[in-house]
């Protein structure tokens, strides 16, 4: 309604700018010479030519039929927030690199160039007396230049501290391994949000395709009632029974089709597509003919269960920080290598090799390092505890998917056995309304059934593929990587 009213108001604004126009250039076009019509075609010319201007360059909408297997690659490579986490991974990566080259010695150089407008002359000696030490000499220089150059090239090269590079690194290391962990665990709930979707848009498609079934059986039954109301052998309100529950079953269809737009549009933007795209997705099952038995699946979750692997680096990341805090108590011994190059002064040689190694350690902190050390074995204890809490955590999750596998197969064979039970006596009771032995009210209930049945069996089928990934990602085995 409110687009109609929309549609009639404008159409008068733009009728009355036209007229504005038609007079303004009535009254240029008669000062110009130039007659109505004329000015008329023109300015239709010029309108129809401004209207072909491409403005906007709309990217055309591609088509995709994907499988499962598709879709959860295309997801893996277009997901932003999967692509966010992998450049995670890649500063890790960056990270750890950095960290090796640590190992190397420090190389640096400078030169500096100075001018002085007036020589630096001393020519006499000077003699200072040093109380303990005795007289110090200092003899005299001379400048022979005003411009001074100055060369110097210095290699260091840490030695004790090597000992906190190498356990920086293996953290650095770690921390690399943790992300990539973290990216494959990213990775598997990623798709297990498609696998959700996927069958979540296929439960929807079969169900659509249920009540258009329900429809044409309906449809058949108004017909039969419509009959037997023009013979005599049904009241109207039989007939006008039927046409309600076939409004409601249109109902049904108009909420499913839109239930199916949304999550089709859902599941592009999770894999990253266009919102204009056309998607069109194919029926794929994964099925595991036989489980395996329990506990070896159990041992398989310990084994590549991604959390698991992430605590494990944890203990190793906080054993490695531990052995860091001891590095506190060796002294800091660097050697140094220095080369000067210079011209213009005579108060330093030519060139001048240096070479010394300087210790720094501070012999007592009121306990500090001590303290440090006892709380990273703390945190060695608090990562090993955890560890021991996340594989009860996977033991519990793997025995719950997998009685939820169990659960959905017995109850895919019991909706089944329900659809078949229901179609049987829908048919048995049309055939007996048909011939009067039954109430309308009784077909219509065992259509009710059967419609009911139809949309059970299509949600176990599906559930049972959904259970069926939930245990493969808790296995970590949702996707390869």
């Amino acid at each position: 309604m409110l687009l109609n009213q929309n549609k009639i108001l404008k159409y008068p604004v733009i009728s009355f700018l036209q007229v504005l126009i038609v007079l303004q250039v009535y009254v240029l076009s008669s000062f110009a010479g130039v007659t109505l019509a004329e000015t008329t075609v023109q300015n239709s010319q010029s309108d129809m030519i401004f209207s072909e201007i491409p403005f906007i360059k709309e990217t055309p909408a591609a088509k995709y039929t994907l499988n499962l297997e598709e879709s959860l690659n295309i997801a893996l490579e277009n997901n932003s927030l999967f692509n966010i986490q992998k450049k995670d991974t890649s500063i890790y990566k960056l990270r750890a690199t950095r960290g090796a080259l640590g190992f190397l010695p420090s190389l640096r150089t400078s030169m500096s160039y100075t001018y002085q407008t007036e020589k630096a002359e001393i020519g006499e000696d000077y003699k200072f007396n040093v109380p303990g030490i005795g007289p110090l000499t200092f003899a005299g220089f001379q400048v022979e230049d005003r411009w001074k150059r100055q060369n110097t090239v210095t290699v260091s090269q840490p030695l004790t501290n090597l000992y906190e590079i190498y356990h920086n690194y293996k953290i650095t290391i770690l921390n690399r391994e943790k992300a990539l962990i973290e990216e494959e665990y990213a990775g598997n709930i990623l798709a297990l949000s498609v696998y959700n979707k996927y069958f979540d848009i296929l439960t929807t498609k079969y169900q659509i395709e249920a009540i258009k079934k329900d429809i044409e059986e309906v449809e058949l039954l108004l017909e039969l009632a419509e009959a037997r109301y023009v013979n005599g052998t049904a009241l109207l309100r039989d007939v006008q029974k039927v046409e309600v529950e076939l409004d409601n079953a249109r109902y049904s269809l108009v909420l499913k089709e839109n239930k199916l737009a949304e999550a089709l549009n859902s599941f592009k933007k999770l894999l990253g597509l266009s919102l204009d795209d056309v998607l069109v997705i194919d029926t794929r099952f994964d099925s595991f003919s036989e489980l395996e038995p329990l506990d070896g699946l159990q041992k398989l979750a310990i084994e590549n269960n991604q959390k698991i692997k992430q605590q494990e680096i944890n203990i190793k990341l906080a054993k490695h920080s531990k052995k860091l805090s001891y590095g506190s108590y060796i002294p800091d011994v660097n050697f140094n290598l220095n080369y000067l190059n210079q011209s213009g002064d005579d108060f330093m040689p030519k060139n001048n090799l240096i070479m010394g190694f300087n210790m720094d350690f501070e012999f007592f902190d009121w306990g500090k390092r001590e303290i440090k050390i006892k709380e990273k074995q703390l945190q060695v204890e608090q990562s090993e505890l955890m560890l021991k809490d996340y594989i009860q955590d996977v033991k519990i999750a793997v025995q719950k998917k997998y009685n939820r596998i169990i659960e959905t197969r017995k109850l895919i064979e019991k909706s089944f056995k329900a659809v078949d039970l229901a179609k049987t006596n829908f048919d048995i009771t049309s055939t007996r309304y048909n011939v009067g032995y039954a109430l309308l009210t009784d077909v219509l209930s065992d259509q009710a059934d059967l419609a009911t049945a139809r949309s059970d069996y299509y949600k176990a089928l599906f559930k049972e593929q959904t259970a069926i990934a939930e245990l493969k990602q808790v296995l970590g085995e949702l996707i390869d990587y």
